[in-house]
């Protein structure tokens, strides 16, 4: 569990460069792969009903989905942690216009990784 060899290939001649870019999938450490998982922005009309899907539904993972209410909000639980459900629904109302939502998908190792932010876009 060292930081001095790459954990995949051994290799002792680590150096930092450019920045990872997430949420573009994690290796944890039983080196399996999580796969990129990317929301997209959300239109629906008052009363409508929207979901959100993270990635392929994996019952090895645990989906943690988190709403704000607006950019300078706090992230909020929009759901209780999951394993497995990487779906969640919602009814549009006028008051949720402009809610933020993002997925945080970890394994049972510890790795974790947050899906881009979505805008809900609730129309009358």
């Amino acid at each position: 569990d060292g930081y001095d060899t790459c954990p995949f290939c051994g290799n002792s001649s680590l150096s930092n460069m450019l920045p990872m870019l997430r949420p573009w999938g994690f290796a944890p450490r039983n080196a399996t792969s999580i796969e990129t998982a990317q929301l997209t922005d959300q239109n629906v009309a008052v009363g409508g009903e929207f979901t959100l899907t993270a990635g392929t539904k994996d019952e090895n993972l645990t989906y943690l989905w988190l709403y704000k209410k607006s950019a300078e909000g706090r992230w909020m639980y929009w759901a209780n942690p999951a394993k497995g459900l990487n779906e969640t629904t919602g009814i549009a109302t006028a008051s949720r216009n402009g809610y933020q939502f993002k997925c945080r998908i970890s394994d049972d190792f510890g790795s974790v990784v947050e899906t881009n932010v979505i805008t809900l876009n609730v129309t009358k």
